[in-house]
């Protein structure tokens, strides 16, 4: 069935697992920051000239940047902390994040449409063909006429349940899903940076080694915040309308229903649904990844995992995970080891215990609403 394309051009989905994080700086050592000091005591006590200071200039934007982690625009004489340098460039990609999943949407909202209409105006045809088809014998010379119509009609559209199952829509969601999940993460980065940029301020602000290295540079040169980001952070809920949604979008793989979810506000993972139930299902690697640690004492447990098999996984509880709006806090999971990577990750009803769950495979979604009270 032929799928609309969202542009001529050829497009790239941001790598699933890619997020925005901190800057992290290299530690210099002993004898570097030693002699970086030693410079920041001379200037303050006034005993180096001009040509000096002018010398030190170097090492005290190093030491800046390698021991207090902090950047500078090329040019200027702001220095930001790293939570201020996330955010100014989170908020600068907003704008392309966003044209790539409104790209990807409208495509899946057109191709949805396209074969709903195909399908309603095909299926009685289809349903009268094959209805002829039984009546004719085996040798009829019709017979092959009839199959040959039928089988182009079905190409052109299938039963809008049947959608998400087909391959060439199955990449289309993939990437529609990662195109939500690389905006969802931006915005979650800038909600952490916010509150992390005024912390990281008081700090330096109280930090002699900072203020003696600004002083040593020159007139001009402060710590950030570089400009205030009110105007930027008002419009913030445009986006967060966009992927902080009820619905997820769902695809069927090797009969299983799949969508993407947000583990500990920062890591991306694909979630199989499993509606007999079970245990919410994660592996060591996506734990790791989001910066969630095992718990010492989390005692390995056997877990079936269908039919002759069985793994090993430990018991744990796991901050948060996160599906569009929904967020599920304190969720107990099982973690398989290294043997148990290719089940991935699972869930089923049992999670969303306080939540109403619905499969709308003709509209390619997955609903999750808070039960009424």
């Amino acid at each position: 069935m032929p799928w609309p394309s969202p542009s001529s051009r050829q497009t790239r989905s941001a790598p699933q697992n890619r997020q925005p994080r901190f800057v992290e700086h290299r530690r210099w050592n002993r004898t570097g920051r030693t002699v970086v000091l030693g410079v920041l005591a001379l200037c303050l006590a006034g005993l180096t000239g001009t040509m000096a200071a002018e010398s030190a200039v170097p090492a005290v934007e190093n030491f800046l940047r390698h021991v207090k982690g902090l950047t500078s625009i090329p040019g200027g004489k702001v220095w930001l902390c790293g939570a201020e340098h996330t955010l100014r460039n989170c908020l600068a990609s907003l704008g392309d994040a966003r044209r790539e999943l409104t790209l990807q949407q409208r495509a899946l909202d057109q191709g949805i449409q396209q074969n709903a209409q195909r399908w309603e105006t095909n299926r009685q045809t289809i349903a009268a063909l094959k209805a002829a088809l039984s009546k004719t014998t085996t040798d009829a010379p019709e017979r092959k006429s009839i199959q040959q119509q039928i089988q182009l009609l079905e190409s052109q559209a299938v039963e809008p349940d049947q959608l998400a199952a087909l391959s060439d829509v199955r990449a289309r969601l993939i990437r529609f899903t990662n195109a939500r999940q690389t905006l969802a993460l931006k915005l979650l980065a800038i909600q952490r940076s916010v509150p992390q940029m005024q912390a990281d301020y008081r700090r330096l602000a109280a930090d002699l080694e900072v203020l003696a290295a600004l002083r040593t540079l020159g007139e001009g040169h402060r710590l950030g915040p570089l400009e205030s980001y009110l105007a930027d952070l008002r419009r913030l809920e445009d986006y967060e309308r966009l992927v902080f949604t009820p619905w997820l979008p769902i695809y069927i793989q090797s009969g299983q229903m799949r969508f993407g979810a947000i583990l500990n506000e920062q890591t991306p993972i694909t979630f199989s649904w499993h509606a007999d139930d079970g245990s919410t299902v994660l592996t060591e690697a996506m734990l790791e990844a989001a910066g969630v640690e095992i718990p010492a004492d989390a005692t390995a447990v056997p877990l079936p995992m269908g039919r002759n098999r069985t793994l090993t996984a430990r018991p744990m509880t796991v901050p948060t995970l996160r599906f569009g709006q929904v967020v599920l806090r304190d969720v107990p999971v099982h973690v398989l080891g290294p043997e148990g990577e290719d089940v991935g990750a699972r869930i089923g009803p049992a999670a969303f215990a306080d939540y109403d769950v619905q499969e709308e495979r003709a509209r390619l979604r997955l609903t999750i609403r808070e039960r009424a009270k």
